[in-house]
């Protein structure tokens, strides 16, 4: 099936398909690309700004914008996803589409309900633990799970990117497969020589697990370490916010989005995932392998990768301020050690998390729904 221009997709989601700032976002591309290679993709994605209409985008990345009132109250809430609903019909209607694909279950609430024979739905991830967030973040998350679980048995097919969330799925609805999140792959620059040591966490820090991480290793393991040995500096890079930029000083940089990642990977001693909640797989996890660094993380965020990845082989996981101290001390003094470790990390990051398998997944699933419409 893989080139075939005859299927029809259509691929709805919440944000810019253009945009790669975040790993979401990162994910919203990957599965518009594979898409691409199964058949001719229409895209819309929801705006949440001014007054309900479909805008026709003029650049053909997307057929249309789907605007949205900003939901502020539930009466406007439920009546945007009635207009959607009533403008994905007609779009259906109009195009006769063989598979509808959905990025999340909010974009899922803007199909009208007959299709949903048609439809995978792109979890990513289903149950997100959150250290710190406001109240309301917290309630908000607690609908989206109520939410995500009763989607998950009503649509034909569901993705997910990790296996302890796949595990928590598959009895709501047998038609729930891996699509595990990947990064496109990207030669290591050579590590670049320099006064001082670097540690770096890559994120956007307006998500709550991302800065409570941050919060957490600046306060309780950078401090202590940098301390004791001196010339270490800690970059935080990605979109910044008041509080993540609260947390700089002169040996804390608090970066924002930066030009070229591929370089600031080049000038890491070590990358680092603090992440103590959340949900789904931490993307930064892959991405400092593949960077080819010494890659030091918590257990929370290692264990989407525990049947893949190796603890000692490939990375390092740390349990406790006092054991992240100690590995933390023993990468930055000791670098030559952890040279084999970073080289197999990549390679073997590259085997699990690459694109051909993405591709592939992409692809089985689409088929798979076409065949059942076909003996309907």
């Amino acid at each position: 099936m893989s080139g075939s221009v005859a299927v029809k997709i259509l691929y709805v989601l919440n944000d810019d398909p253009s945009f790669s700032g975040y790993g979401g976002a990162l994910r919203n591309r990957q599965i518009l690309r594979s898409l691409r290679k199964v058949g001719k993709v229409d895209v819309v994605w929801i705006r949440s700004a001014g007054d309900q209409r479909l805008l026709s985008e003029p650049d053909g990345e997307c057929i249309s914008c789907l605007q949205l009132p900003p939901p502020r109250s539930l009466k406007t809430r439920l009546e945007n996803y009635r207009f959607g609903r009533s403008e994905i019909g007609k779009l259906y209607r109009a195009n006769r589409y063989d598979v509808i694909v959905t990025r999340q279950p909010a974009a899922t609430l803007v199909v009208p309900k007959n299709l949903f024979p048609k439809v995978i739905m792109d979890c990513d991830d289903f149950v997100k633990s959150f250290a710190g967030g406001t109240f309301r973040q917290k309630v908000r998350n607690s609908l989206r799970t109520y939410a995500t679980k009763r989607l998950i048995g009503k649509v034909r097919h569901v993705w997910l990117c990790s296996e302890p969330d796949l595990a928590r799925a598959r009895p709501l609805n047998p038609g729930t497969s891996l699509l595990r999140n990947i990064v496109a792959p990207f030669t290591p620059r050579t590590h670049a020589s320099r006064s001082g040591l670097r540690v770096m966490m890559v994120g956007a820090f307006n998500y709550s697990p991302n800065l409570e991480g941050l919060r957490w290793f600046a306060g309780q393991v950078f401090g202590p370490v940098a301390d004791k040995l001196g010339h270490v500096e800690l970059h935080a890079v990605g979109l910044a916010t008041e509080e993540s930029k609260a947390l700089g000083s002169d040996r804390i940089r608090i970066r924002g989005f930066v030009e070229d990642l591929h370089a600031e990977y080049a000038l890491a001693d070590v990358v680092i995932c603090p992440v103590q909640s959340g949900g789904g797989t931490q993307i930064k996890v892959i991405e400092g392998l593949i960077s080819e660094r010494p890659v030091l993380c918590s257990r929370f965020s290692y264990l989407p990768f525990a049947t893949l990845i190796e603890d000692g082989q490939h990375l390092i996981v740390a349990d406790g301020a006092e054991e992240w101290k100690d590995k933390l001390e023993q990468i930055l003094l000791r670098p030559d050690d952890f040279i084999s470790m970073s080289r197999e990390g990549r390679r073997r990051a590259l085997e699990v998390f690459g694109e051909e398998s993405f591709d592939r997944e992409v692809a089985n699933t689409v088929g798979d729904v076409l065949s059942d419409a076909t003996k309907a």
